[in-house]
């Protein structure tokens, strides 16, 4: 499973393109986030991707961040992720190219 997302900060016009791995992929102000998005409206340890590939499944978790993670508008806490689906954190959005193949309970182990 090749997990892609496009990240859009809301000042900017280009769209670039990352490519998830397997396992926990944090996202954050933090220099040391595996996705870094230095903005004010991010906070530093934000929250993290969460990719399964075994299972085919991609969630994405709020690290109880002040501003929120949403998906697709609504706040969320912790989420499966299907292509099309878009998140929301603080001016980025991040759209799923390539998401989960299947279903399932997202608190699943792996």
């Amino acid at each position: 499973m090749t997990t892609e997302l496009l990240i859009k900060e809301h000042n900017r016009l280009a769209l670039r393109s990352l490519f998830l791995e397997d396992g926990f992929s944090t996202f954050g102000r933090e220099p040391g986030s595996a996705i870094v998005m230095d903005h004010a409206s991010v906070s530093r340890h934000h929250g993290a991707f969460f990719l399964r590939e075994r299972f085919g499944i991609l969630t994405v978790e709020d690290h109880d961040s002040t501003n929120g993670t949403l998906v697709n508008g609504v706040r969320v806490k912790r989420k499966i992720l299907f292509t099309g689906d878009v998140v929301q954190v603080g001016d980025f959005q991040l759209y799923v190219r390539h998401g989960s193949t299947q279903g399932g309970d997202a608190s699943a182990g792996g």
